[in-house]
């Protein structure tokens, strides 16, 4: 009986496991995210906002989320507590760094002969927290307590690869000058737009295969010249590429959280906090040009939420909380502002064609045709800007040796998403 008693329990132990591992092992975007009790999670399942390590004091995952106030999820919940400052002034101090005489540089870069771009790195944190000053002295500041956290990093990304190989235009093309261009073994044939149409196709070439400055377009020679000049030798011939693009940018990101406790009498206490987030990552820029298709990450996430605990007799507690949070993410390009009726070097469209660019930025130019063509120019993207306000509402009644809670949760969201990712013009040459 001894022996079937320990398979029975050793079975019971790993059937709880399974199930509370199941029970966290839900559809993706079904988890919850409560901190201090209000939820941070978005319309789709994700996280609004994950605080520094230094501003919460406890974390909690609950597999089975039967509680009242845990609703519209149906995986696990993951629940923060931002921390709370005491009655002695305490605080902490991180940072870490990786500067750039320590790291090597990467494989590609010294095979394509490319100088060690930066990877210097920093990462910090800073909290303090207490008695609010001066509530020893006022009344209505007695029993407030405060903590403030600040994190970020500074963060130097090479972007180097093999997928930074393009074709550029040559010195010579640049200028014009086609005549080492090639198809395989067949010159590449250039004819005079300005002659007329033979049978439905132009028949006279320019002489050598080199267009006469008369009539090279200013705008197409702008154009042309924001391509990054060539690192390696060779012409078009559709196979190889003649730049090494590289690119060190830099990453940054600051989190600001602020807690305020107060205790307003013996049976009601209260708390608000603020968690402002900031952030920037910039593509990166393979040709050091305005007009790359490149653009900065940018995000803003602010989030506010006021809680209230009421005791309403030694068996009956109340808690109600409100909760606030807008997410802001927009990727507007290097060139965003760019003017197309004059900003090729004076030169541009007319104006009734650009008054219908929804993106005012350098228009997206495509070589095609030609392995590793490179490209120029993009439309801004974004911004997608969302917010939410959350009311949560527990009364807890103990009974004997049993406790019930009522609770009631209501979320509002509210979504913006711009449309005109696609509209600053669009140019594809296959030649």
């Amino acid at each position: 009986m001894k022996v079937i008693h320990w398979k029975l329990s050793v079975h019971t132990a790993v059937l709880a496991g399974l199930l509370a591992l199941f029970a966290t092992v839900a559809p993706i975007g079904t988890n919850g995210y409560v901190v201090d009790g209000i939820p941070i999670s978005t319309s789709t399942g994700g996280v609004t906002f994950v605080p520094a390590i230094e501003a919460v004091s406890d974390v909690k995952v609950q597999a089975n989320t039967c509680d009242s106030e845990l609703g519209r999820t149906g995986g696990g919940v993951f629940n923060t507590s931002l921390k709370s400052g005491t009655t002695a002034y305490h605080g902490e101090l991180f940072g870490v760094t990786r500067q750039n005489p320590l790291a090597a540089n990467a494989w590609f870069n010294d095979h394509y002969g490319l100088a060690k771009p930066d990877y210097t790195t920093y990462q910090y944190a800073g909290a303090f927290g207490g008695p609010l000053p001066l509530s020893n002295k006022n009344r209505f500041l007695k029993n407030t307590f405060f903590w403030a956290t600040e994190a970020g990093y500074r963060q130097a990304q090479p972007l180097s690869s093999t997928t930074t190989q393009y074709y550029v235009p040559s010195v010579a093309e640049r200028a014009g000058d086609f005549s080492a261009d090639t198809v395989g073994a067949n010159a590449v044939a250039l004819y005079d737009p300005t002659q007329p149409f033979v049978g439905g196709v132009r028949t006279v070439a320019f002489q050598g295969n080199v267009i006469p400055s008369n009539l090279i377009n200013p705008i197409g020679q702008y154009i042309v010249n924001q391509f990054a000049k060539p690192t390696a030798t060779g012409a078009y011939n559709g196979s190889a590429p003649n730049h090494s693009g590289s690119d060190d940018f830099k990453t940054r990101g600051d989190e600001y959280v602020g807690k305020l406790d107060h205790e307003f009498a013996p049976w009601w206490s209260a708390s608000t906090s603020y968690v402002h987030l900031a952030k920037q990552e910039p593509g990166g820029d393979l040709f050091h040009t305005f007009a790359a298709s490149d653009g900065v990450l940018t995000r803003y996430i602010d989030a506010t939420a006021f809680n209230n605990v009421f005791t309403l007799n030694p068996t009956t507690l109340l808690t109600a909380g409100y909760g606030y949070s807008s997410y802001y993410s927009t990727t507007p390009q290097y060139s965003n502002g760019f003017d197309q009726t004059s900003g090729f070097g004076g030169a541009g469209f007319p104006l009734g064609y650009v008054d219908q660019l929804q993106s005012k930025t350098f228009p997206t130019i495509t070589l095609s045709g030609v392995t590793g063509g490179a490209s120029l120019g993009a439309a801004n993207s974004g911004p997608t800007i969302k917010a939410q306000h959350s009311y949560v509402f527990v009364l807890t009644k103990t009974i004997g040796k049993q406790t019930v809670k009522v609770g009631y949760v209501f979320r509002n969201f509210h979504q913006f998403t711009s449309l005109d990712t696609s509209a600053n013009g669009s140019f594809t040459f296959d030649g």
